[in-house]
């Protein structure tokens, strides 16, 4: 089969590889669609994570062609989605109910070890209706299927930061799990959501999709004009929003929205940065912050789903590019630009 094999950095051929060889516990899937994310991209530029040979590729969806004699429920045939990672569901975070953080995920997930979905086919490892794979209503297409992984992360931020109806919630960054946050949070029935990004292509996204506030930090001071909104903290603090999302992945935007949370508030940081961040704990302390980290998703994928189904979250139109296996490498180039790509697909 063809796949975009990862070879060094800002390195990207589509060759000739191995078809999957599943065993009894798992399914092959046909690739429809595969997003390029946030963490591809770390990939890409700085070769964190993987090493050369990966196909990469976690945001998927697709038919299934082959199912193990173990897997039940699951028939050739039928659309699915699925968790890159398969848990082992024995060590002690896995049984605290953190799968997402299972001691024995690490080199054995899709795109981070085995074969990812930048491909023509893909190998689920042990396959699990309802637990690790999931089947796509009829009505999903198939570019939304493979927005269900972001959109589980996104729906496990909100679930960890857990905003209540009345709060007043900024969200850091507007590229697709920015982009998601809002939605969630608007669905859920937040009351106001001030969003913070410095390309205009996704600011109007993000209009679009219910933001209360744009902001503009790089031509407005972000601190004045979600104060004006939110609140101001006493002793030129910042400002007194709720809860805070970092979804940008860049330190002066971790600094700005450390100023943006109110004392008592929460800052939920979604993102992954590819240089070290200055911080001063003490910030932490004197304002009584809640620092969050989250990472993946447990099992938010149905919820997803559901949120699609009922269209309460639309993603498709999200999808600002799609490009067919052979240009993958100009898809990354493309992802790359913030001023006009927010989220471009390979549709093998």
């Amino acid at each position: 089969m063809r796949a975009a094999v990862y070879e060094g950095l800002r390195t990207i051929r589509v060759q000739e590889v191995p078809d999957p060889q599943p065993t009894a516990e798992d399914l092959v899937l046909r690739v429809s669609a595969c997003g390029i994310c946030g963490s591809d991209l770390h990939s890409y530029t700085t070769g964190a994570f993987i090493q050369p040979g990966q196909v990469m590729g976690h945001e998927f969806c697709g038919e299934v062609v082959e199912v193990g004699k173990a897997v039940e429920g699951i028939a050739v045939g039928e659309r699915v989605t699925a968790m890159p990672f398969a848990a082992c569901y024995r060590c002690p975070a896995c049984l605290r109910g953190d799968v997402h953080l299972c001691y024995t995920m690490a080199g054995h997930v899709i795109a981070y070890g085995l074969p990812g979905a930048f491909a023509e086919y893909v190998r689920v490892p042990r396959a699990v209706l309802g637990r690790n794979v999931f089947k796509l209503p009829p009505e999903l297409s198939d570019l939304a299927g493979a927005t269900v992984e972001p959109l589980a992360v996104a729906v496990h931020a909100v679930s960890l930061a857990n905003p209540a109806l009345g709060d007043q919630v900024v969200v850091v960054g507007a590229g697709l799990i920015g982009q998601c946050v809002l939605q969630v949070l608007k669905a859920r029935g937040v009351k106001t959501v001030v969003v913070l990004e410095v390309s205009p292509t996704r600011a109007e996204y993000a209009r679009r999709a219910g933001a209360d506030i744009l902001v503009d930090p790089s031509t407005e001071d972000a601190i004045q004009r979600v104060g004006e909104r939110v609140g101001f903290a006493p002793g030129g603090r910042g400002a007194t929003a709720d809860v805070v999302f970092d979804c940008a992945g860049v330190p002066a935007a971790l600094q700005t929205a450390l100023r943006l949370v109110r004392p008592g508030g929460t800052l939920a940081i979604t993102a992954l940065y590819e240089e070290p961040v200055q911080l001063n704990p003490s910030r932490l302390v004197w304002g009584e912050l809640r620092l969050v980290g989250t990472f993946g998703y447990r099992n938010e994928f149905p919820q997803a789903i559901s949120l699609l189904q009922a269209g309460k979250v639309q993603t498709e139109p999200l999808v600002t590019d799609v490009f067919p296996l052979a240009r993958t490498p100009e898809a990354f180039e493309r992802q790359l630009d913030k001023a006009q790509a927010l989220k471009v697909m390979i549709r093998p």
